[in-house]
């Protein structure tokens, strides 16, 4: 019989499991630390980070490289057991004024949740998904929203708001002051830009 090639000897296999336990031991240190460090692997921190596992070696780099994509599995893994599950989000009871707007707009039973809405929509779209998706992006739940004051509901005119330009908004720009200077610069914004406050 064929014998398996050995990717690591014995010695390497020990040698990983000290770092594997130095690793450990800097996530009970200083866990939000060493989350930032792998949020944010810039070169410093993978020094730093190297540094802490007794050096750049072989063994650190395979260390590193399996916390990395263990915590990548981990965040995937996350997301399919309910974080930001969109099914769970069908099944919310709908507030009645919603539930007004959408038997006055699309007919039918009066709709309790989100999904008895998409399902209404799938019915009247037939078997169109161009229709059915023009029906989800008109619907009332998925409108655009403008910005407005969360005290009063004025609503504050933006981009998106037409027949109101910068000056009727009483936006303007000029050219920054010696202390702003630092923190502005120009770019490429609708055209060629300079630096403006």
């Amino acid at each position: 019989p064929m014998s398996r090639p050995m990717f690591c000897s014995t010695t390497a296999l020990s040698a990983l499991h000290v770092k594997d336990a130095t690793l450990s031991a800097l996530h009970v240190n200083d866990a939000t630390a060493l989350e930032r460090t792998f949020a944010h692997l810039t070169a410093p921190a993978l020094e730093t980070l190297e540094m802490g596992l007794g050096g750049r070696t072989p063994d650190t780099a395979r260390t590193i490289g399996r916390a990395l994509l263990r915590r990548k599995v981990h965040a995937v893994l996350d997301k399919s057991n309910g974080f930001g599950d969109v099914e769970a989000g069908l099944d919310i009871a709908l507030p009645e004024a919603m539930r007004s707007r959408c038997l006055k707009q699309y007919g039918g039973l009066s709709p309790t949740t989100w999904r008895d809405c998409l399902s209404r929509l799938k019915t009247l779209s037939g078997d169109s998904r161009e229709q059915l998706w023009s029906y989800v992006i008109a619907h009332p739940m998925t409108e655009y929203v403008p910005n407005q004051c969360q005290r009063c509901g004025h609503i504050v005119p933006d981009e998106t708001t037409p027949g109101y330009t910068d000056a009727e908004v009483g936006i303007s720009e000029v050219p920054p002051t010696a202390s702003e200077r630092p923190f502005v610069r120009g770019g490429y914004y609708r055209g060629a830009r300079s630096a403006v406050a």
